[in-house]
């Protein structure tokens, strides 16, 4: 039986907290050797493009595939245990949802015990779900948000008051939102930096989220060289699409050897801080192995209530295989 899971059925079913505690295990396990991805594909043609990821979760039975362009946005997943497709999942919603846990994640295992103060530069369900995500991991208590139109920033940080039990204040400037901000957050569609290295305070860390293609950057070479400990989800992935290293080792004032994945974070294998003046950077491109460990998540809940709708398709079981 395949069953089609939407949108809002993955927001009901995928709350922020379990996402992070799932993506959190399916780290540990790629540690191990358990579970993985492969750096995602993209396929361009006049008008548009097809981007293609795909990863397992062995430890949630599941593995697959997303694909998004041309306005469709879905997850394959298929079981481990006997390799038949299970659900075509509508992934928007689950896309939003794990990209804060991946960032909430790794600020649990970045950011100092004490940071209560975010600074983030961006608006929209994307930025939403960051400042979700940090707050469950740190005792947030003020979020500065910045855009470069008021009529984006003050509704948004209504928004997140409204949401959330913290201050949410719009500021005027990107100086004042970095300046004395504990966490920062850039989750934006710029090319080009979006704040002033010598804005950053001594024990900071980053989330940078937006900048997803190699043309693209929202920290500077001099904000990378601040950091004492850079981490990505996956190097293979980072060298072919993270703008920001990419431009920064071509002009050689990054090594690649100094990006930590965040397998090895969460392990305890490598990238402690090494102090709480440490400036600390978590780069996020997203990887398919965090969409089928919520996908996991989102398929249990989803069949243990008889939810989803069942769908025409005939699959057939190709037998247990082993996946790493």
């Amino acid at each position: 039986m395949v069953i089609h899971i939407d949108d809002d059925q993955v927001r009901k079913l995928l709350p922020m907290n379990e996402c992070i505690q799932a993506l959190e295990d399916a780290f540990r396990s790629e540690a191990e050797g358990i579970g993985g991805s492969l750096v995602r594909q993209s396929l361009y043609f006049p008008g548009g493009r097809l981007r293609l990821m795909a990863g397992s979760a062995p430890g949630f039975d599941t593995f697959g595939f997303k694909t998004y362009g041309g306005g469709v946005n879905l997850l394959m997943v298929f079981s481990v245990s006997d390799n038949s497709l299970q659900a075509i999942m509508e992934s928007r919603a689950l896309s939003e949802i794990r990209t804060g846990a991946a960032a909430g994640l790794a600020t649990k295992y970045m950011a100092t015990e004490d940071s209560s103060v975010i600074g983030v530069i961006g608006s929209g369900p994307q930025a939403k779900a960051q400042v979700e995500a940090i707050s469950f991991v740190r005792p947030i208590k003020r979020v500065k948000v910045h855009t470069r139109t008021a009529q984006n920033r003050e509704p948004f940080a209504a928004e997140l008051n409204d949401a959330f039990d913290l201050e949410a204040v719009a500021v005027e400037t990107a100086e004042e939102c970095i300046t004395g901000s504990d966490i920062i957050v850039t989750v934006t569609g710029s090319r080009h930096p979006v704040f002033d290295a010598a804005w950053l305070s001594p024990g900071a860390h980053i989330n940078a989220i937006g900048a997803t293609t190699p043309g693209r950057s929202e920290i500077d070479e001099a904000a990378i060289g601040r950091c004492d400990v850079i981490v990505v989800e996956s190097v293979a992935q980072a060298k072919a699409e993270c703008g920001e290293l990419i431009m920064a080792e071509e002009r050689n004032t990054f090594q690649w050897s100094k990006a930590v994945e965040l397998r090895h974070l969460i392990s305890g294998i490598a990238g402690k801080r090494p102090s709480n003046e440490s400036i600390t950077l978590f780069d996020a491109l997203g990887v398919a192995m965090e969409d089928m460990a919520a996908a996991g998540v989102v398929l249990k809940k989803a069949t243990d209530q008889g939810l989803g709708q069942i769908l025409p398709v005939e699959s057939r079981s190709g037998g247990p295989t082993r996946i790493r």
